[in-house]
């Protein structure tokens, strides 16, 4: 653990390395590789940049024996600074001799957390071996300022390769995870989350089970901009973006290409702005299905009750586009909307700059959860932009006292009405 209370910038470099395996004489089996455990913990008052490196050690040779596994590596890195922090963590797993046996493990967990910019990488590699090591890798990066920003990237190539990336920041800052998987097995998962004013939060989430090599990527921001309809040609399997309270300018630059959707919006209280896209695994196997998940929840207060209303501003489709695409759409844990697709032409006509007015939500807290999965099979993908809206509805009380103005006013033309007839035949 280091605690530095230096105001200028601090660079730290923590390395571990396993030693080879020992060889094995005769029918004796070789020691595998050493294993490397690295470690950083540096909290400090200075911009901070940590690195942490683990390489496991090589297994040894037999001469007529098993040879040795190579040696397990694990990085682990965690900076914190009132300033900016980066973080870096790598392990490589150690080589099998001769490939001969299985590669060491690799484990990162690098995690950087500032009131400013936050950026936190890790990077983690199975061993070569008849068996290639297992690795994993968790990244989190957390801005607590307004104003700064946050960054996080995990990588996992390895037999099982699982890699995590969480981002965390304040308002409009930029606040972006990404994680890419390589192997047989594992997952990929980004998860981003944004905390503005008056409570409200947005969290964006986007997983890919590899089979291959998987990418994905998640974005959140509150009062910030825009992110756009984002599609296949991103090179994501699985990515969510989204934005909560849009400022004005914002929802009319989204609404402009979509007059019908801005007309079923026009008297309501627009809560989020996102996107969602799915594409096939640049090498995957055609005919294989591949599935994979997005989702965005947005958390905001309403003072009036209200009707929930999601505008479709459009989509965009690459080759085969998908086999089948599901939409749901939830309010407190209860599902509102679901339909599932299976032709790519129902989809964009769906899609197509429309609104949906989808449940009668009482005033309070909000808790709604969009997520879509999106099932593909050949080369190509497909990626749509929504907007959330709620139209306040007025309380009883308030209709009693628009129902008793207008009785006063009815009255009152009712008495005028008389006046004037009395006036013209002559009356008192």
């Amino acid at each position: 653990m280091a605690d530095s209370g230096a105001t200028g910038f601090l660079t730290v470099h923590v390395g571990a390395y396993g030693g080879g395996g020992g060889q094995g004489s005769g029918a004796a089996t070789a020691g595998a590789g050493g294993a490397a455990d690295a470690m950083l913990a540096l909290r400090t008052a200075a911009s901070a940049n940590g690195i942490v490196t683990a390489q496991g050690g090589a297994g040894g040779d037999s001469a007529a024996g098993s040879h040795g596994m190579g040696g397990d590596a694990r990085a682990r890195s965690s900076v914190e600074s009132a300033v900016r922090a980066d973080s870096v963590a790598s392990a490589r797993g150690g080589a099998a001799y001769l490939g001969l046996a299985d590669g060491g493990r690799a484990d990162v967990v690098s995690r950087a957390t500032a009131a400013g910019a936050a950026q936190a990488r890790g990077e983690a590699v199975g061993g070569t071996g008849v068996l290639l090591g297992t690795a994993s890798a968790l990244v989190e990066a957390r801005s607590t300022g307004n104003g700064g920003s946050s960054l996080a990237n995990a990588e996992a190539t390895g037999l099982q390769a699982d890699a995590t990336a969480r981002s965390w920041a304040q308002g409009a800052a930029s606040n972006y995870a990404y994680a890419t998987a390589q192997g047989d097995s594992g997952v990929a998962s980004s998860v981003s989350s944004s905390t503005g004013a008056a409570g409200m939060t947005v969290e964006t989430r986007a997983g890919a089970p590899t089979g291959g090599t998987v990418r994905t990527a998640s974005s959140a921001n509150v009062g910030g901009n825009r992110y756009g309809l984002m599609g296949p040609a991103s090179g994501y399997q699985a990515l969510s973006y989204a934005l909560a309270g849009p400022a004005t300018g914002v929802v009319g630059d989204a609404l402009a290409g979509a007059p019908a959707v801005a007309a079923a919006l026009a008297d309501s209280r627009v809560v989020g702005i996102g996107t969602m896209a799915g594409s096939f695994p640049a090498d995957g196997s055609d005919g294989t299905g591949y599935t994979y998940v997005t989702a965005a929840n947005f958390v905001f207060a309403t003072d009036l009750p209200g009707h929930l209303t999601l505008g479709l501003l459009g989509s965009v489709t690459e080759g085969a586009g998908f086999t089948e695409l599901e939409l749901i759409v939830r309010s407190h844990g209860t599902e509102v909307f679901s339909q599932t697709f299976t032709s790519v032409a129902d989809a964009q006509l769906f899609f197509d700059r429309r609104s949906l007015v989808l449940d009668m939500l009482a005033a309070g807290n909000q808790d709604l959860l969009i997520s879509a999965g999106f099932t593909l099979a050949e080369p190509g993908g497909f990626g749509f932009e929504y907007a959330v809206g709620v139209a306040a509805i007025p309380e009883p009380g308030t209709w009693m006292l628009l129902l008793a103005g207008l009785a006063v006013v009815l009255v009152r033309r009712a008495e005028f009405g008389r006046g004037r007839a009395a006036m013209a035949v002559g009356l008192p």
